[in-house]
């Protein structure tokens, strides 16, 4: 065992810095994958640790001012842990409420504010405000903007010091400007498939019921109370709690679940974490093909030496043991150097809105991620490196054959020494595509692939990215078929009314009318339907497979809900109106994606109905229970029209006393999260590139050294430095042009599959992308790239002395 630490040790001394630059990339390299498995972890428990650090309230109640239950009732329920109670305040803007802050108080006690930017509003500051990231985002507010509030009936103000500034007047009151002081995120603010009742939030400060603005609007009728509740077992305990809520008595405008919303954000999240997950294993296994290739070609550069050590009496076993103990130091050192990289990159995940939930961003420390995948690292190089070793010790006697059997002569080369090619550039070929002989000897088939693998990787990459943006400009594939819908601001309300002025609108091109968000089920499953038809035009679902139904016992379902009940095209499936009507049997004749409407209505998840599906229904609701009417329309402009404009000219036809409000169709949240991780292919693209390069500078670096005494002679010959700098920079040309022609293709194929993968658990059109303009680019780039790696290399091959390296022959 002595000797096997000896030999160990005295090849680390003199081949240091060939395994540091190893130790190197297996830091970065596994470092990388270290940092992208941890963030997918930060990425999909961001929202629930989010939650927990800001003591998220499990129902939030909205009630009257002047109704029962009153707030104290509330909190007396025996279901209750906990309960805060807000003054909500409606101004004449409609689009959001004003939410009052405790006295003396950073925020609620329950439901905390997490500020993003800036400060909470000052109790004695009545004209400062904080608003929600997304209504900041949307309105383009930031710390130190104004925000106009509408105050209905109020009175040109007067010299009073703490009135906020008046922004001007309209026939209903005054507009008073309150100035933004903080961007804040709060549980249930975060996107997610939009419930069309849902309002932002802006929170002012308690010193402004004391303005006469915020007295105006304190003594409204539209002044309401909100109730945030903590429940002594959370979800468990929603049932009694609203059974005890019927008891008490009536006032109860509204209620939303903390579980409804939390579902909805974690399930946009988690596509961003699987996202993660997909990049950090392509990254790993693309790093480990290529870790492959650089152990094979570092065995076989330590194995020269082993002819004359078994001659001096060293068995193959002691050589073998000797090997593993340097690839083993290499990989602890690289495991060491991983988690520090790791560290390092952890403050930049997570993504997008995740990263806004995360409670703790900056530097962390995921134990679970780095100390399996420090492990992982050690076993892995261990395993590699005594695979290459273990070939490089059996074949120790010949090392001529290292490459498998005689050094053949380069095809390529002498096809293009016949055609007059000049001599340069038929050396650099033969040097890139010739094994070579005896401590000459290259592996050539290891130092393509290493090469291929990440040409391959990056094609990989930027096909996933193009995938990717093509979805996000493309509504369809994610189910947004219309340009507005169109519904009643009251429930039950009846569409028909509005569609003669939709129908009549030049730039109508299709008005589809019907249902959505039908409580649906079908055994444990709850999910919604729509059931619409075309009254103009050709206005339809997006249909993946099989057709839309046409009879009223066919269904088409979403991809997550067909998964979710393990039925397939051409089965039927028992769906009722939930907790309302017995099952009925439906075929499936389809799969599709429907846009969210409601919180139910999540990508993949849904069903549609035919036209007059609803109607199977009729017989089996209970007695006296009455078929609501059309409530939705849905409206596709013709090609050409300004849709912003064209849903405000609507919204005036219909009038403003209408009861109808026209919007448009909003990007879902599921797509707008996982939109947030647009530049991972990117990314991903570039470390790979990163580690491509670094691989290939080492293996030009360890060939020129290992062919000194060919370039020597080739220098004897005649050839000038230049000459041989050339030679070297057409070497590094031809590794990457073949690199090229093998790892296209399977580049594509790669990044098709990827993309194919997480379109379909995300339940959209699965529609690959191949970005052929950059594809074409890659090989130029990457003839660029490998030119400037071998400047390095072709510059000391250039300056070898013949006199000094041939001496010894």
């Amino acid at each position: 065992m002595k000797a096997v630490f000896l030999l160990a040790r005295v090849d680390l001394r003199e081949r240091w810095r060939s395994w540091l630059a190893l130790a190197a990339l297996v830091a970065l390299a596994g470092g990388s994958v270290i940092a992208l498995a941890a963030g997918a972890r930060r990425t999909d428990s961001a929202y629930p640790r989010f939650l927990h650090a800001e003591r998220a309230a499990d129902v939030l109640l909205f009630l009257s001012a002047s109704g029962t239950p009153d707030p104290a009732q509330v909190a007396r329920l025996p279901q209750v842990a906990e309960a805060s109670v807000t003054t909500v305040l409606q101004p004449g803007n409609s689009d959001f409420v004003l939410v009052v802050l405790p006295e003396g108080g950073r925020a609620r006690s329950l439901d905390g504010l997490k500020f993003l930017a800036g400060r909470p509003p000052r109790p004695d500051r009545p004209e400062e405000v904080a608003v929600g990231f997304v209504f900041a985002r949307d309105r383009h507010l930031r710390v130190g903007s104004q925000l106009p509030v509408d105050v209905p009936g109020l009175p040109p103000p007067g010299p009073s010091a703490d009135t906020p500034t008046a922004a001007g007047s309209s026939p209903a009151g005054q507009v008073v400007s309150l100035r933004v002081v903080g961007i804040e995120a709060a549980p249930g603010e975060f996107p997610q498939s939009k419930s069309t009742t849902s309002m932002p939030a802006v929170y002012v400060s308690p010193g402004f019921v004391r303005t006469d603005a915020g007295a105006r609007l304190a003594n409204a009728d539209s002044r309401g109370i909100a109730v945030a509740a903590r429940l002594h077992r959370g979800n468990r305990d929603v049932a009694g709690f609203r059974a005890e809520l019927e008891r008490v008595g009536g006032g109860l405008v509204g209620s939303s679940l903390l579980a409804d919303q939390t579902a909805n954000v974690e399930r946009s999240f988690y596509l961003q974490a699987i996202a993660l997950w997909l990049v950090a294993g392509f990254a790993g296994f693309a790093a480990a093909l290529i870790l492959v290739q650089l152990l094979a070609r570092q065995s076989a550069e330590d194995a020269t030496g082993y002819p004359t050590l078994r001659a001096l009496g060293v068995t193959s076993g002691q050589l073998l043991a000797s090997a593993l103990v340097r690839v083993a130091a290499m990989g602890v050192a690289g495991a060491v150097g991983a988690v520090g990289v790791a560290a390092a990159l952890s403050p930049s995940l997570p993504l997008g809105t995740p990263r806004v939930a995360e409670p703790h961003p900056g530097f962390a420390f995921d134990a679970t991620a780095i100390g399996l995948g420090a492990a992982t690292i050690v076993v892995l190089v261990t395993l590699l490196g005594a695979a290459a070793s273990y070939r490089s010790t059996r074949t120790a006697c010949t090392p001529a054959n290292e490459d498998g059997g005689s050094n053949r002569s380069s095809v390529v080369a002498d096809s293009l020494a016949a055609t007059g090619v000049p001599l340069v550039v038929t050396t650099g070929v033969r040097l890139a595509l010739q094994t070579g002989n005896g401590r000459s000897a290259v592996p050539v088939r290891p130092t393509l692939a290493a090469a291929a693998i990440g040409v391959g990787a990056m094609a990989a990459a930027v096909t996933f990215g193009a995938s990717l943006q093509h979805l996000l400009a493309t509504p369809t594939l994610y189910g947004v078929t219309f340009d507005a819908h169109i519904e009643g601001t009251g429930y039950f309300s009846d569409i028909t009314p509005a569609v003669p002025t939709l129908r009549a609108d030049p730039v109508v091109a299709a008005v589809a009318v019907g249902a959505t968000g039908i409580p649906l089920q079908a055994g444990p499953v709850n999910f919604d339907g729509w059931s619409t038809a075309s009254v103009q035009g050709s206005l339809t679902p997006t249909v993946i497979e099989g057709r839309l139904p046409s009879a009223p016992d066919e269904i088409l379902l979403g991809s997550r809900t067909m998964a979710d009940l393990h039925v397939h095209l051409g089965q039927t499936v028992d769906v009722a109106l939930r907790d309302l009507t017995r099952p009925v049997a439906f075929r499936v004749v389809g799969r599709g994606v429907l846009a969210p409407i409601t919180d139910n209505e999540l990508l993949g998840k849904g069903a549609v109905l035919a036209p007059d599906g609803s109607s199977i229904f009729a017989a089996l609701v209970p007695p006296g229970f009455e078929t609501p009417p059309p409530g939705d329309a849905f409206v596709r402009f013709r090609p050409g029209v300004t849709k912003a404009a064209a849903v405000a000219r609507l919204q005036d036809e219909l009038g403003p006393e209408s009861g109808f409000r026209v919007r448009q169709p909003t990007e879902p949240a599921d797509i707008a999260n996982f939109g947030e991780v647009d530049t991972l292919p990117e990314i991903l693209a570039g470390l790979l590139g990163m580690l491509a390069a670094a691989a290939l500078a080492y293996l030009l670096v360890s060939a020129v050294r290992r062919r000194r005494r060919d370039l020597a002679v080739l220098k004897t010959l005649g050839f000038v430095p230049r000459q041989v700098s050339a030679a070297i920079a057409w070497q590094a040309t031809t590794v990457a042009l073949v690199a090229s022609v093998l790892g296209l293709p399977l580049g594509l194929a790669a990044g098709r599959w990827a993309w194919s993968s997480v379109a379909g658990q995300a339940g959209v059109v699965v529609r690959p992308t191949v970005p052929w303009a950059l594809l074409c680019v890659l090989t130029p780039a990457a003839v660029l790239i490998a030119n400037l790696v071998s400047a390095g290399p072709a510059l000391v091959a250039g300056r070898i002395q013949p006199a000094v390296v041939l001496r010894s022959e």
